[in-house]
């Protein structure tokens, strides 16, 4: 078996495109250009996804159906859910209050330069409630992935031939 054929394993980093659909096949997320390394086994995927991918080899193109009830992005935490004043949202996020509207995604940066994002659920005189959950719990969808490259092989990152570069 020759490294474009073997199947991938924990550990190995890949380069991937995919698309994220809801079962009618609207887009709700994709990579588009975005070609970023994934290790295989960190969590950094949905576990069904991995799962799939550990069953794959590089070329790959994987189309994986997600339920709601698979809670692959976690289960909806009501404490997710948190109201911010008008004059905090402004400093926080650097949003015009009066802007906003429901179902629009706001983007934070907290302390450490790590960024969150909350959906607007409701606009009320002084203040927003945002919902920080990730946006895709309790909704099923398609998880499409394309296979581009492998950048670290865990298994098999000896030639056969034994001429490593």
């Amino acid at each position: 078996m020759t490294a474009q054929q073997r199947c991938l394993g924990p550990g190995d980093q890949v380069i991937l495109t995919y698309r994220i659909s809801d079962p009618s096949g609207v887009v709700l997320e994709e990579s588009q250009d975005l070609l970023e390394p994934y290790t295989i086994g960190t969590g950094e995927l949905p576990e069904l996804v991995e799962s799939k991918l550990l069953e794959s080899s590089p070329g790959t193109h994987l189309c994986v159906h997600i339920s709601a009830e698979d809670e692959a992005f976690g289960a909806h935490d009501p404490m997710q859910i948190q109201r911010l004043a008008q004059a905090e949202l402004q400093q926080t996020s650097g949003v015009n209050f009066d802007c906003l509207q429901a179902g629009a995604l706001i983007e934070f940066s907290l302390p450490g330069g790590e960024l969150v994002a909350g959906y607007v659920m409701e606009i009320n005189s002084d203040e927003v409630v945002l919902d920080f959950n990730h946006p895709l719990i309790g909704r099923d969808c398609v998880f499409e992935i394309e296979i581009v490259d492998v950048l670290d092989c865990s298994k098999e990152a000896k030639s056969p031939l034994g001429d490593n570069p």
